[in-house]
């Protein structure tokens, strides 16, 4: 279960970071 938390956070980051990306781009 932890190693499935843990990707799941992984996950979650990786999604946020590319959210802000795409926003960051757009506004350029």
């Amino acid at each position: 279960e932890e190693l499935r938390e843990a990707v799941a956070l992984l996950t979650a980051q990786q999604t946020s970071l590319e959210i802000i990306v795409n926003m960051c781009c757009s506004d350029g």
